[in-house]
């Protein structure tokens, strides 16, 4: 990682439309209440600043080629991500003790280069037999698509309680990123076949039991990544599996 003196300034724009909306609803023994929330958005970017790679090389070494890459702040010479979120939660209260709880929301990003290359002249090192590409001026690694995006973006919490006691999901799911930096295929082992497993994206989910066994004092249990998914934070960073905690809150 190095600095980048000649990086220039960010400007944009960003414009938002939306509409929301409340519901309520009340019987004999049964409330439900909440509210939808769906917004339009585009923000527009010249000299957009993005971290990643702002020199790579191959070396000859004793005999074998090493990849010499540098990382820092860059500038993308202009940039449009339009795009759209649908967001809610509500409430459920039955009975002297019962209660349902939920919110989340789906977001939609096309994020584009508008500076972008054509296909045939974009680096694809992603297959090893590509590698020779490195040496060719006339390739570059600028895709329509901006790297480390995701098309959708998912997040939900819902928690069902009765009295004392309580269940907490947490979910969220990023679909494919659809582009990284090609020279990390050289720099991060195995991340092509990693990237080729795990087409469908990331699918995240925690779970948490409350008891509430006095006035102040609680006993939970979380447990972070019930179902043990693997997945990359970054390429190279493997997100923490399947994890247990157990915690007693004394509020005073």
């Amino acid at each position: 990682v190095e600095p980048n003196p000649a990086i220039g300034a960010e400007r944009g724009y960003s414009a938002e439309v939306g509409l929301r909306q409340g519901f309520l609803f009340e019987g004999a023994s049964v409330k439900l209440k909440g509210y939808l929330d769906l917004a339009g958005f585009v923000m527009n970017y010249d000299n957009m600043v993005e971290f990643g790679i702002s020199q790579a090389n191959i070396l000859l070494v004793g005999g074998s080629f090493v990849p010499d890459v540098r990382f820092s702040s860059v500038n993308v010479a202009a940039a449009r991500i339009p795009g759209a979120e649908l967001t809610g939660g509500m409430t459920l209260n039955w009975g002297p003790k019962g209660v349902f709880t939920f919110s989340g929301g789906v977001t939609y990003l096309e994020p584009r280069d508008l500076n972008a290359v054509p296909e045939e002249r974009q680096l694809n090192l992603a297959d090893p037999d590509n590698f020779i590409q490195v040496f060719n001026p006339d390739l570059v690694d600028q895709p329509p698509f901006l790297k480390y995006r995701s098309r959708w973006t998912v997040r939900t919490s819902a928690t069902l309680g009765y009295g004392p006691v309580s269940v907490t999901t947490n979910y969220r799911y990023k679909s494919f990123v659809e582009n990284v930096d090609q020279y990390l295929y050289i720099v991060v082992n195995d991340l092509a076949d990693f990237r080729e497993r795990y087409p469908q994206g990331d699918h995240v989910t925690d779970l948490i039991t409350a008891w509430q066994l006095l006035p102040g004092h609680q006993l939970s249990l979380t447990v972070d990544n019930v179902l043990n998914r693997e997945y990359l934070i970054i390429p190279g960073y493997l997100a923490p599996q399947r994890k247990f905690t157990l915690q007693y809150l004394f509020r005073f």
